[in-house]
């Protein structure tokens, strides 16, 4: 099991990748995107997309960034973990590994995943979107969405 740092800049946190290619993958799904390919949306939707698919163990880039970067594609994005928090906060206590394994991922689910866990990667990746992480890649005292 691998895990990527997720950063802007220099500050972020590790992540375990199973669960990275699951929030990415949920959080492209919540993105609302323009009918065009050049969109900074699209481009960062069709990433996060790609990357959960393909789960680059030890290497996943969440592109935070680029998402950063643009005050336009940071609401856009920030807009899209609020959504997809909300209808966490409505689904229950688990993601059955079924519906999981419905989202075609490469690597199939074999246990249910707790929403809490979801909800944590959220407040973390709204943290450090709004610059309240500052912990650096040698720091694995946080590593959401990995608590049992």
């Amino acid at each position: 099991m691998g895990t990527s740092f997720v950063a802007i800049g220099d500050k972020g946190f590790w992540m375990r990748d199973s669960v990275l290619s699951l929030w990415l993958r949920l959080l492209a799904l919540n993105l609302e995107t323009k009918a065009d390919r050049a969109d900074p949306l699209m481009l960062l939707r069709d990433e996060w997309l790609w990357q959960s698919e393909a789960e680059i163990v030890g290497a996943m880039d969440a592109h935070l960034d680029e998402a950063a970067a643009d005050s336009a594609t940071k609401a856009s994005v920030v807009a899209a973990i609020e959504r997809l928090l909300e209808a966490l906060s409505r689904h229950g206590d688990k993601l059955p590994a079924s519906t999981m394994n419905l989202l075609g991922f490469t690597n199939s689910w074999g246990l249910d995943y707790q929403t809490k866990g979801l909800v944590e990667v959220g407040r973390a990746f709204l943290a450090l979107l709004d610059g309240r992480i500052d912990s650096e890649a040698d720091s694995i005292e946080f590593m959401p969405g990995s608590r049992p």
